[in-house]
């Protein structure tokens, strides 16, 4: 058997109490109010005291595993039978016979959170148990059947007013036994009840995978799909109507994509994207290019986020190969005219998304399409980790980030679903971070944050002692406790089933209300930060929420926190974060992680100044290198690292795509002017590049160089440059490019050049032309010569006597 236990604070007079034994039963008035000022009392001497509220595991012993997957009714009154359905499982490799299932219900109250924990652990033990049993079917390897276990009602104790009484469940075979402890809730039917108000608050967030920040073309559509496409747990858990008010904690990444990081850069200037964006509907706009939002300097500023979110989309990006590179929804593509006055035609599947902005699309029209229970907040822009960002030893760099984060806006279509921002710590802040994270909040956005923080932060306890859950620091700062205990059955990591966790939200709820059976309160239960609670988990646990007479779920209204009462003291020290839930790991970055990115961002911002409308490219890549930070990384410090690699090696090779085009050139002659060809493989025209060349050796000498050229995007452009030929020689030359800002351009070049130049100027050659021609004439006289021959001495003399 398995378990896992949770940590929560409690009160120094339960903490009595348990030491003494069980505490009485009672729901008077009067013993309501004493223990309401023994427990406030007693808190702060005790605030260091924890109890153990435990999540219970699916059991499993030997070849058996056994979970609970009914249990009717929710709570037993007088005259109820107690109905159980078990899963057994055969996880073995033969045959399961003879096997019993039982079920035992003691008359033992656990109406602490701590006692209930220390049961689930197994410290407390089953005594007088009522008990039932059957007979389980033969099962094969790897076979399940579900078994109904019944308690009858005259077996069945249930005298208290109201308590939680231990519920163990045991499948025995032979030797091996495997156990489920649980509980069962009771109430009197004469028992009356304020119930607290519960406001469910399920956080949204993406995948810790590197691939949605590094990743391009289908690779990256194909990560974006898995993770919010029709088939991932986000969309699901959307889709789903869990039949009661529920808040969605989004961080906006999921909604608002940002572009990859591609070293081509991709990003569309706002001009093309103008000319280029097809005509959207409210759902088509919301994730348009345009509209992203991404980043601007200040919230304010409408031209900076209109400029900075061109980042968000590249038809060459974010569509696979082949595929279409609108980046307008599916929904939309299919609700034309025709089709929204046709009901027929609304049956129809609509076309599967085919851009990373389409999936996005279709998710903000899932949540605009959803029940009116349901309310949206966001988180700052990536889910940045603000524990991190604002300890006392935080890294260098961090408040950078915290500024960049809160500087992007929403979009103008996450804004039709909701104007709030939230902070939401992963661990609990201490009072130097929570002031830190209101300056700085305050700086950007103006206002103070409205800061949602374990119960534990406030009160020192898992129970908030006033009426409401929200409160206020000492300086004002708005604050909403949750309560740790409620909030742990969320979890949906497979350690038990969905029924056990709505048993263990009814004996938690049971155990806070009877704190203080009269107040009129109000709590809070956080989803799982760091995973997609599953559309059946939270339908379950808000199920057992309205199904228990103590307890009703309500809408989050954050509006009350600004009028809250005033927390007494604030601890100075942060909570130890294993004392909450959901349990924060520790985080993934360090200084070495934001020094790195600091550094990509100011070789971008310096790239940024040599390409034409360049302004956006730095807050559009921004959004992904900022993402190092996310609290979605905790614990996965690898991927991270992945995230900061693949940004800084991106950024690295932007300027190698542009170049000088390799050549080799013959110049026969003692001046004049050559060709050079530079091209530009970026997807944005370059402005004022420089070419410097430089010859290796005085063999050539270059009279001057080329004026700055603009490049245009996938294009190529050819320069002259005048040329003097000094001498004979094969030389090899440097060519250097650079921008306006200085910035170099180009490949490093320094083991080869691209140019080589093969000089062989007048003054040398044409005197080797004549000397060989003079030659040739020189030989072809002396071979013809010979060819005459001498004449003989008689016809000398012949001649000398004629003359005479």
């Amino acid at each position: 058997m398995t378990r896992r236990a949770h940590l929560a604070a409690f009160s120094g007079l339960l903490a009595t109490c348990l030491a003494s034994g069980p505490p009485c039963l009672t729901n008077t008035a009067a013993a309501s109010t004493v223990a309401n000022m023994s427990s406030v009392a007693g808190m702060s001497a005790h605030a260091a005291s924890a109890s153990r509220v435990a999540t219970k595991s699916s059991a499993q012993s030997g070849p058996i595993a056994v979970s609970l997957t009914g249990s009717t009714p929710p709570t037993l009154k007088s005259g109820d039978s107690l109905s159980l359905s078990v899963q057994v499982r055969n996880t073995g490799s033969t045959p399961l016979t003879n096997a019993t299932a039982r079920i035992s219900v003691a008359k033992r109250a656990l109406d602490t959170l701590e006692v209930q924990s220390r049961w689930i652990a197994g410290d407390v033990a089953m005594t007088n148990p009522v008990t039932a049993t059957t007979k389980v079917t033969t099962l094969a390897p790897g076979a399940s059947t579900n078994v109904t276990v019944t308690i009858p009602a005259n077996q069945l104790d249930v005298s208290f007013s109201m308590a939680t009484m231990p519920l163990q469940v045991d499948v025995t075979r032979g030797g091996a036994t495997a156990t489920i402890r649980s509980f069962v809730t009771t109430q009197a039917d004469s028992t009356t009840f304020t119930p607290m108000s519960t406001s469910v608050v399920i956080p949204i967030t993406l995948p810790a995978d590197p691939k949605l920040f590094t990743a391009s073309g289908r690779e990256r559509f194909d990560a974006w799909n898995k993770a919010i496409g029709p088939d991932s747990d986000i969309q699901r858990l959307l889709a789903s109507n869990p039949g009661a008010p529920v808040t969605w904690m989004i961080d906006p990444a999921v909604l608002d994509p940002a572009a990859a990081q591609d070293g081509s850069l991709p990003t569309e200037a706002a001009e093309d994207r103008a000319t280029t964006s097809t005509p959207s509907s409210s759902s088509s706009a919301s994730v348009s290019p345009g509209d992203t939002g991404s980043a601007g300097s200040t919230p304010s500023s409408s031209s900076a986020s209109s400029t900075a979110s061109t980042g968000s989309a590249s038809p060459s990006n974010t569509a696979p190969s082949g595929a279409s590179t609108s980046s307008t929804s599916s929904r939309d593509a299919s609700s034309s005219p025709s089709s929204s006055s046709s009901s027929s035609s609304s049956s129809q599947d609509p076309a599967p998304a085919t851009t990373v902005e389409a999936l996005a699309a279709d998710l903000v029209a899932t949540l605009k399409d959803r029940p009116s229970g349901q309310q949206v907040v966001f988180t700052p822009y990536g889910d940045p980790d603000l524990s991190s960002l604002t300890a006392d030893d935080r890294p260098p760099g961090s408040d950078a980030v915290l500024r960049r984060a809160l500087a992007r806006p929403l979009s103008p279509a996450l804004k039709e679903l909701s104007t709030t921002v939230v902070a939401a710590p992963a661990a609990p802040l201490s009072v130097s971070a929570t002031n830190r994270l209101s300056q700085v909040w305050s700086s950007v956005l103006g206002g103070k944050p409205l800061i949602i923080t374990p119960n534990v932060t406030l009160d020192g306890s898992d129970f908030v002692s006033a009426s409401s859950a929200a409160r206020r620091s000492t300086s004002g700062i708005p604050m909403i406790g949750y309560t740790s205990a409620l909030s742990a059955p969320l979890s949906s990591d497979g350690a038990d089933s969905d029924v056990e966790a709505g048993l263990r939200e009814q004996a938690a709820g049971l155990a806070l209300y009877q704190q203080f059976p009269s107040a009129d309160r109000s709590l809070m239960v956080m989803g799982d930060r760091l995973g997609t609670t599953s559309p059946s988990r939270l339908a379950q646990v808000l199920s057992a929420i309205d199904t228990a007479p103590w307890m009703t779920t309500s809408a989050l209204d954050v509006s009350s926190s600004r009028s809250a009462g005033t927390v007494a003291k604030l601890s100075t020290e942060a909570p130890a974060s294993d004392g909450v839930w959901p349990r924060p790991s520790t985080q993934a970055f360090d200084a070495r992680d934001l020094q790195r990115a600091s550094r990509t961002l100011a070789s971008l911002t310096q790239v940024a100044g040599a390409v034409v409308d360049g302004d956006d490219i730095v807050p559009a890549w921004s959004r992904n290198l900022d993402q190092l930070t996310s609290t979605r990384w905790r614990g996965t410090s690898p991927d991270v690292d992945e995230l900061v690699q693949h940004a800084s090696a991106a950024v690295s090779t932007i300027p190698e795509h542009v170049s000088v085009v390799p050549a080799r050139i013959n110049f026969f002659s003692d001046s004049g002017t050559i060709s050079v060809t530079v091209k530009n493989d970026l997807a944005r025209d370059v402005k004022d590049v420089s070419l410097t060349l430089t010859p290796r050796t005085y063999a050539v000498q270059f009279r001057s160089q080329p004026e700055p050229v603009t490049i245009k995007a996938k294009g190529q452009t050819t320069v002259r440059v005048p040329l003097a030929a000094q001498a004979a020689s094969l030389v090899d030359v440097d060519a250097r490019l650079t921008a306006a800002n200085g910035v170099a351009l180009g490949p490093d070049t320094s083991d080869t050049s691209p140019l080589r130049i093969n000089a062989r100027p007048t003054g040398t050659w044409i005197f080797w032309v004549l000397g060989i021609v003079a030659l040739l004439v020189f030989c072809y006289g002396l071979v013809r010569g010979r060819k005459a021959g001498t004449r003989r001495r008689d016809e000398l003399a012949r001649d000398i006597q004629l003359e005479e």
